[in-house]
């Protein structure tokens, strides 16, 4: 299992007033890629600066045409696009509180990483999002999307944890136990999943299942802050291989081109 350690990066320019603020702002994590993006796609960002907010995110535009890669690429500049409107919006609607707080700005970060690509069967990326609405510190998380055609469909689609695996499976209650055991091994550990290790959290919600990417050999989850253990620790990766995902899993899937 790999538990990320995050580098520190400032997501907004520090402001006169707000001692508080900076300290917030410095806790943007860096976001990783494991694939790169050259050459299979261009990256697009976007910034917004105004009263109240500072904004940016970044897109991939996937450069081959097809069924999977069209889906990919509104799917993933609809929601970076959103995210960064909601968040301005929020930041318009609150800046009556915000001076009172001597908040000088909101911020949203949105930074891509491509961990699968087969453009006509399957694209997963892993979506690292920052937002800072005031308190102590920014909040910060991976999502992930997973676009795929499968065989004996006709269009492309979001494709959920079932998908990976054959119809019938009892996949969850596997896959929650091996992610649970993972994170309950960390006990001792530097980076520990408290949450796990002491009982807090005895099973998986359904927002944590499904927030996996595909990768060579296997899928990995993301895990955010608070999830299985408190925000300093950090967000936690679990990756379960082929061979630990069972017989049901459809390794046919990662099949690179």
């Amino acid at each position: 299992m790999k538990i990320r350690s995050f580098s520190l990066l400032c997501i907004l320019a520090l402001a006169g007033s707000a001692p508080h603020l900076a300290h917030a702002q410095s806790e943007k994590p860096a976001a990783t890629s494991p694939l790169s993006f050259r050459g299979v796609a261009r990256l697009v960002k976007i910034e917004r600066r105004g009263t109240g907010y500072e904004a940016d995110a970044t897109y991939p535009r996937f450069l081959v045409s097809t069924p999977v890669t069209r889906l990919a690429n509104w799917k993933l500049r609809t929601e970076a696009q959103r995210g960064m409107a909601e968040l301005i919006q929020q930041a318009r609607a609150d800046a009556k509180e915000m001076r009172e707080a001597k908040i000088s700005a909101y911020g949203f970060g949105h930074t891509p990483s491509l961990h699968f690509y087969a453009p006509k069967r399957l694209i997963s990326v892993a979506v690292m999002g920052y937002t800072f609405t005031g308190g102590v510190h920014g909040n910060y998380g991976t999502d992930t999307k997973n676009y795929g055609l499968l065989g004996g469909e006709t269009r492309p689609r979001e494709l959920n944890l079932g998908d990976f695996f054959r119809a019938g499976s009892p996949y969850r209650a596997r896959v929650e136990k091996m992610l649970l055991g993972k994170l309950r091994a960390t006990k001792g550990a530097e980076k520990e999943a408290i949450f796990v290790v002491d009982g807090t959290v005895k099973s998986l919600p359904t927002s944590l299942l499904k927030n996996f990417v595909a990768e060579k050999g296997g899928l990995r989850w993301f895990f955010p802050p608070y999830a299985v253990g408190p925000y300093a620790v950090g967000e936690f990766e679990v990756k379960l291989s082929s061979v630990e995902l069972g017989s049901d899993f459809k390794r046919a899937m990662l099949q690179t081109p």
